[in-house]
């Protein structure tokens, strides 16, 4: 048995609670019960004894000694007379009855107060309950006392005990099994979370915890089949990135060799199509060279590494320029491509660079996969933030994959992400830094309707000098 598992402690705690609390309660019931008999033959004891001393004083000492041998014979009690000197008057019993009555018991009896204390008759080693009782006559002074004896109610009493000592065997074995029972409940989910956990630490993403209630057990089987779903998200989503990123590096890498070979073996006919072939050189350097940027600044976001140097940005100037570049690529697609911008929009404290890559990203994304319809970006001004709504009427994003969006290397639809391109790093990237900037990212989306991205960055003009760098 391994005595550190879960349940086995359990049972163990359960099973000394029980016997911190119920052997106190039978040592009480034990003693209460004794308690009670004991007083009770006191006080039997002590009425007896003290009505037959009164009839002997009634009936003075001429009666005394048929009185007692009488009172014998009906209670089946040893009685014994004594007079005032404490010598013995009358008994009744057997004739080895040997009791040394103390001087001190004298003076009470003497004084008229009963005297009581146990007596073990040396022969038979009977205990007896020896009771005193003053008489106090005109004309004869002196004791009366009766042995009651004690064996049949000490026999009840240790039978009592046993009964009481079976009754505590068998409620700790009760105990015991309701413990092992309630112990192997308790602690079963907590086993199955650990045979689970194990197997997901092994690799195993298939596990499920079964979810027996509602409780803080149940809580944590649902926050185990959480993190496993996303650990398993997680495991898929980055194999197809590697899968992705290789096939991205794959492709530009095999131009480059393809292409430097041609142009070492000088297998080209003219000069056009040597430079034909050298500009297909540098664009898929350039390719690579943004590829390989965005993973090296993804890293370092994700690190905490990533410097941003903000200054005062004009946003209507950023608009024009997002105006010119984009108007461009709507024409080629027959697209319909507006920019609007609020007449009393402020100036922005950030990185120029990266907030325009962030616009740019978005831009790409929108145009990427809107084929008819139109593509707005919009600047509005707040009380004390700055939003901007970018929106389109493209392909749009289902439900179910809105709430990984902007997790890193994930890309909706895969097979269609192949056809448009991307790594399923770009709106990672955005997010970190519209986050880095102290802004916020949302977006809405419906499928076959299009998508609106709304970013809200908080306005620091009141707080910030213009021209003011960090």
């Amino acid at each position: 048995m391994r005595w550190n598992r879960i349940d086995v402690k359990l049972g163990l705690t359960m099973i000394t609670v029980f016997l911190l609390v119920f052997a106190p309660f039978v040592y009480v019931i034990d003693q209460v019960f004794c308690n009670y008999y004991y007083n009770k033959a006191k006080e039997e004891a002590h009425q007896l004894t003290s009505n037959y001393a009164q009839m002997i004083a009634n009936n003075q000492m001429l009666m005394s000694t048929p009185m007692v041998e009488m009172a014998g014979n009906i209670t089946q009690k040893k009685i014994f007379l004594l007079d005032e000197d404490g010598d013995m008057i009358t008994f009744t019993g057997t004739d080895d009855l040997e009791i040394n009555i103390k001087e001190f018991d004298l003076q009470n009896l003497f004084e008229g107060r009963p005297v009581f204390y146990e007596y073990v008759e040396p022969f038979t080693d009977i205990p007896y309950l020896l009771y005193g009782h003053p008489i106090n006559a005109d004309q004869f002074k002196g004791s009366l006392f009766m042995l009651f004896p004690l064996n049949d109610m000490y026999d009840s009493m240790s039978t009592v005990r046993q009964l009481f000592l079976l009754a505590g065997v068998g409620g700790f074995f009760l105990a015991l099994g309701f413990t092992f029972i309630a112990s192997r409940k308790l602690s079963s989910p907590l086993l199955e979370m650990q045979a689970a956990t194990k197997k997901i630490a092994k690799g195993d993403l298939n596990t499920k915890v079964i979810v027996r209630s509602k409780d803080e057990i149940g809580s944590l089987a649902v926050g185990i089949n959480n993190l496993t779903q996303e650990l398993k998200r997680h495991h898929d989503t980055r194999s197809e990135f590697f899968a992705s990123i290789s096939h991205e590096l794959k492709t530009p890498v095999s131009y480059l060799m393809g292409y430097s070979e041609v142009l070492k073996e000088k297998l080209y006919q003219t000069e056009e199509e040597k430079e034909q072939y050298l500009s297909i050189l540098e664009h898929e350097a350039t390719r690579l060279n943004y590829l390989i940027s965005d993973l090296f600044d993804l890293s370092k976001m994700e690190e905490g590494k990533f410097d941003i140097n903000k200054e005062w940005i004009d946003l209507t100037e950023l608009a024009d320029n997002l105006d010119m570049k984009y108007s461009l690529k709507a024409k080629e697609k027959d697209l319909l491509f507006t920019v609007k911008v609020d007449e009393n929009l402020s100036l922005f404290y950030g990185d120029g660079k990266r907030i325009e890559q962030v616009f740019t990203n978005l831009l790409d994304n929108a145009m990427r996969h809107t084929t008819n319809g139109e593509v707005t970006c919009e600047f509005r001004q707040g009380d004390n933030q700055i939003n901007i709504i970018i929106k389109d009427t493209g392909s749009g994003i289902p439900a179910d994959e809105l709430p990984f969006i902007f997790d890193r290397f994930y890309r909706v639809e895969k097979s269609r992400s192949r056809e448009f391109g991307g790594t399923g790093l770009g709106l990672a990237i955005v997010k970190m830094l519209v986050k880095l900037h102290g802004g916020t990212i949302d977006i809405t989306s419906k499928e076959n309707e299009g998508t609106q991205f709304t970013l809200s960055f908080p306005n620091d003009i009141g707080n910030k000098e213009r021209g003011e760098k960090i």
